[in-house]
């Protein structure tokens, strides 16, 4: 039995060779990797001046995110996934502070 040549194979199943070359690389393209990929660089993007500078970032408000970070990671820790309730923060006494703001970007 001979073999098929590609160009016959490819118009028995419905497409030219072109056309089927450029299906399989924008199947490879849309795949969760090369998204993941793309939003890797665009986050090392923002993040290489910190990475750089190996310092951290200053400004009017950075320690009461630094202290609200820390506070996530100890809720984390004790295995609250979603904390309502900072215990570091006011004192030592608490503060529902994803209460009211959206915890994503403390989470990243």
């Amino acid at each position: 039995m001979g073999r098929i040549p590609y160009n016959a194979a490819a118009s028995r199943i419905g497409g030219s060779r072109d056309e089927l070359g450029t299906r399989a690389l924008v199947g490879r393209l849309t795949g969760s990797g090369f998204v993941a990929v793309v939003i890797a660089l665009f986050a090392l993007t923002g993040l290489w001046p910190c990475l750089v500078a190996q310092a951290y970032p200053s400004g009017p408000d950075f320690r009461l995110h630094l202290l609200r970070v820390v506070s996530l990671h100890s809720a984390l820790e004790n295995g609250s996934l979603y904390p309502r309730w900072f215990d570091g923060l006011v004192y030592g006494l608490g503060y529902p502070v994803l209460h009211y703001y959206a915890p994503l970007t403390y989470y990243l």
